[in-house]
């Protein structure tokens, strides 16, 4: 949706607080972290038979803590668990805030909703992928230990599914971006589901993984406006690992805030301007500010990056990019509507 900007205003300082899309919440339902209702997950593609050696625990924040007890290799190398009772994922979006603590070294995790009958209709490993610690294996994504993950799910009455797990707030990814559609029977299947979370493959007992919370809103409606996908666009610079610069990290973060927010306060004076002439200037300043002082800095990747860019690692370059190119849309549309 393309909607004009006024000055910064209070919806979209929530959305900075909190992040995500701007949602309706008429209907929340948040689900359990109390380590009884996690039981051990038997469907034979989540390999229930080898989760032993396991803990569940809540921490004194309240989170839903899940530890192993023992190291790979050995008897029992996952915590593949599920909750019980069940729920209804239909038409929603599903959240929930993660982490994983590896130790410094190797583990690999996964979570997400999942239909009871056999895993059909999701990834085998769920809508977070196979996210790994300490070093990737067989493709998977490294995630820093130890940090705060927000992975959204959104399933559409469409049976269409969309998935994005990022360091920074929900529906930002970065780190994981899966979508797929479903057949009419597995989306049927998601009136009665569970959420699981997986542990395995540690390298030291000890590593555990925490969950802080997990709810369901049944209700989503209000796509984001231009003003809260730059505001989306800073979050996820902000929030990326200080290895994806090329250096001075903190300084170019700070860089290209004050990019995003010059840009936002130049559509919110085009948004008040009179003189169409006057208008269109500052949109096409805008334009210009996006794709050459801050895509410009991030868009080398072939391979590698190039020797101007400030932002290095190659997906999130991709990330960014899509995330750019959309906003530039959005201005082109508003001022074809002048």
């Amino acid at each position: 949706m393309k909607t004009k900007l006024t000055a910064l205003s209070m919806t979209a300082l929530v959305f900075f607080l909190y992040g995500g899309l701007m949602v309706a919440h008429a209907d929340i339902t948040n689900v359990t972290l109390a380590p009884a209702d996690w039981v051990v997950n038997n469907n034979s593609l989540d390999w229930g038979l080898y989760t032993i050696n396991y803990t569940t625990s809540t921490t004194p924040e309240g989170y839903l803590r899940i530890t192993r007890t023992t190291a790979n290799p050995g008897t029992g190398y996952a915590a593949h668990l599920k909750t019980d009772p069940t729920y209804n994922f239909q038409d929603s979006v599903f959240r929930f805030k993660w982490r994983v603590n590896g130790l410094g070294t190797y583990s690999h995790s996964s979570g997400g909703p999942q239909p009871l009958a056999g895993g059909a209709g999701f990834p085998f490993w769920g809508p977070t992928d196979r996210l790994c610690t300490g070093w990737s294996f067989m493709g998977c994504p490294v995630i820093a230990h130890d940090t705060w993950l927000y992975t959204e799910v959104v399933i559409n009455p469409d049976l269409t599914w969309s998935a994005t797990t990022g360091y920074t707030a929900y529906g930002v990814g970065g780190i994981s971006n899966t979508s797929g559609t479903f057949s009419q029977a597995n989306y049927n299947a998601l009136s009665d589901m569970y959420f699981r979370m997986s542990l395995c493959d540690n390298y030291f007992a000890g590593q555990y993984l925490e969950v802080a919370e997990a709810y369901i809103d049944s209700n989503i409606t209000v796509p984001q406006t231009t003003e809260e996908k730059l505001l989306n666009l800073e979050l996820q610079i902000a929030g990326l690992p200080e290895g994806s610069f090329k250096n001075n990290a903190s300084n170019r973060k700070n860089a290209l805030s004050n990019k995003i927010y010059a840009i936002i306060d130049s559509l919110a004076v085009a948004d008040i301007e009179t003189d169409p002439a006057v208008q269109d200037e500052l949109y096409d300043e805008a334009i210009d500010k996006l794709e050459n002082d801050i895509r410009a800095k991030m868009d080398g990747c072939g391979l590698s990056a190039d020797k101007n860019d400030w932002i290095i690692e190659c997906t999130a370059q991709g990330d960014l990019n899509l995330l750019i190119d959309e906003i530039v849309a959005d201005i082109v549309d508003l001022k074809n509507s002048n």
